[in-house]
């Protein structure tokens, strides 16, 4: 209402400085509700006209914009010259034009899909994309990431200077799909070794690296804008100071970050499932329903700080870093394909593309359409899933595909493979069963669930049901060794072959389960024997972050040439 104030009563300076008054009042409410609102608002037919002039630009007025028509401004903004964007939040302009191409997206994304399912309805396959730490000689982050990004084009940026990302070809899944995954997730792996070793560095698999200080998250290890812009973006949305993290724990902990750096604690594996859009409902909500126990026989991010946290602490911490409303697990059961990307114009629109924001008009429906695509699928990138529903409307690569984002990486590439094997097996291992998770859970149980999987991992209690479809109590490790079944029988009829269902399943991912070693479970046992041993807590670290960085680089002919799994570690 504020934002039209202006035009009502004639005078823009009293428009400004109501609007500047409310965003500032604003700042203390529910931002999430008020950029819906604002949205829908701006979207009404009967509405008069916008401004698109900035709130505090001199000079000429500009074109104003028909809100009954919404011309010109759901596809650009026209100011003398773009502003500046870098390490600054979008103005209300610029949250609103994003929200309308976003709209038009989902709007775009679902005839392409009523128009053309054939096009998206192909056979399933499967990908990944995994995160690396860079770490110096005493097990401590390394910030070289900027030269050795510059340096080799395999190698992207995440969030940080001392974080490398590097990305897959998708695989078809079929009979020789988890040999292939391993050998490109080790191929991926040995090539960051090789690249940082060059430069006199090393590399980690690791959820979260023990020997990170508060003094790694210096607004000077922002590694590009775009993580800058995010970082401008939420201190402003943020209702309290953020940043602030506390977790729970054998010891917890509690610390005030100056910015979104924190989150580079986290890294990750994550998984990618294309799947046809007639099977999407089904496969997103039982990959939904069985994320708890993937988690918790995953787990590799016990040790924050120094303090042993929660057995998968990446989970709160990527919360709490971050504004946490843009971090959800869901609220409901989805009921068709796209559900999650048309709710994305209830969050935040944090980030722009400036070309799709401020470039010349499209002259072309077709350009039109690529920029809404592409707002849609930037703000996909900023509302963070844990699963979420991504998608190419690219002609010769249409698809939709679940991005799995729980999983961090390591412990080794053997152990990365193994928990895939679970997640896709258990995304199909379902079919044919005469009741399904989402048939019988209420999904506030599978919520509970994935928290308390990421608190206690294995040891965590569980809602599940029996053969009756009764809801039954048990433990995560109870659940996950039950579910082996579900899972092989799953890769069965994606056609995987049974050696090689055999060695993930029951070879690695059964005797980490059955003798609780994950990587969480090693890196606290270890930490809890050199402390028995009257190691400082400073050369413990150390020590478990140079072994840990051993066992994944030192191949085992008893497992055909790869590092040794983490249950076949041995506690320091």
């Amino acid at each position: 209402v504020p934002l039209f104030y202006g035009p009502i009563v004639g005078n823009p300076r009293v428009k400004r400085g109501v609007t500047d008054f409310f965003r500032k009042a604003l700042l203390s409410l529910d931002k999430r509700a008020f950029f819906y609102t604002f949205f829908i608002l701006l979207t009404n037919k009967n509405m008069s006209t916008l401004d698109v002039r900035q709130p505090d630009e001199e000079g000429p007025r500009n074109e104003q914009i028909s809100a009954s028509t919404g011309k010109g401004l759901e596809h650009h903004l026209s100011p003398p010259s773009a502003p500046t964007y870098d390490g600054r939040a979008l103005t209300p302009n610029e949250a609103t034009c994003v929200l309308r191409m976003v709209a038009e997206g989902v709007d775009i994304l679902e005839r392409k899909l009523t128009q053309s399912p054939q096009l998206f309805t192909k056979p399933p396959l499967g990908g990944h994309e995994l995160e690396y730490v860079l770490m110096d000689a005493l097990g401590r982050p390394n910030p070289a990431a900027r030269h050795l990004i510059a340096a080799y084009d395999e190698l992207k940026a995440e969030l940080s200077a001392f974080n490398l990302e590097t990305d897959s070809c998708p695989l078809p899944i079929n009979e020789h799909f988890l040999r292939g995954l391993a050998e490109q997730l080790s191929e991926k792996f040995d090539y960051v070794l090789e690249v940082a070793k060059r430069d006199g560095h090393r590399a980690a698999l690791v959820g979260i690296l023990p020997g990170y200080t508060l003094d790694d998250f210096g607004r000077d290890n922002f590694i590009n804008a775009r993580y800058r812009n995010l970082d401008a973006a939420i201190k402003e949305l943020s209702p309290t100071p953020p940043h602030r993290i506390t977790l729970d724990g054998p010891e917890g902990i509690t610390a005030q970050g100056e910015s979104l750096l924190f989150e580079a604690m986290n890294t990750s594996l994550q998984l990618h499932l294309s799947v046809s859009p007639d099977d999407m409902v089904t496969v997103y909500n039982i990959v939904q329903a069985v994320t708890a126990p993937l988690l918790a026989a995953s787990t590799n991010s016990s040790i924050v700080l120094g303090k042993k946290c929660w057995m998968e602490s990446r989970i709160p911490i990527w919360r709490q870093a971050t504004l946490p409303e843009q971090v959800p697990f869901g609220e409901r059961w989805i009921t068709d394909p796209i559900e999650t990307l048309r709710e994305l114009v209830q969050f935040h629109p944090i980030l722009m593309d400036v070309d799709t924001v401020y470039g010349p008009p499209p002259s072309t429906p077709k350009e039109q359409e690529a920029r809404a695509l592409t707002a849609l699928g930037l703000q996909n990138g900023v509302v963070w899933r844990w699963n979420r529903v991504c998608f190419s409307a690219d002609e010769g690569t249409e698809h939709i595909r679940i991005e799995n984002r729980t999983l961090p990486a390591g412990p080794t590439t053997l152990d990365m493979a193994a928990n895939a094997a679970f997640f896709y097996g258990l995304a199909y291992g379902f079919q044919g069963e005469q009741l399904k998770p989402q048939d019988v859970l209420q999904f506030e149980d599978v919520k509970a669930n994935f928290y308390h999987s990421a608190r206690l991992g294995l040891d965590a209690a569980l809602t599940w049901y029996d053969l009756e479809g009764e809801k039954i109590t048990l433990s995560a490790k109870e659940l996950a060794l039950q579910l082996l079944d579900t899972a092989d029988k799953g890769l069965a009829q994606l056609g995987i072959l049974k050696a090689e269902r055999d060695f993930y399943l029951r070879g690695i991912l059964r005797k980490r389960i059955e003798t609780e070693s994950t990587g969480a479970h090693w890196m606290i046992r270890s930490l809890d024997s050199l402390e028995r041993k009257g190691v400082s807590i400073e050369e413990a670290i150390q020590t478990i972050a140079d072994e840990m960085q051993r066992n994944q680089i030192t191949p085992s002919s008893e497992w055909k040439g790869y590092a040794p799994p983490v249950h076949a570690w041995g506690v320091l």
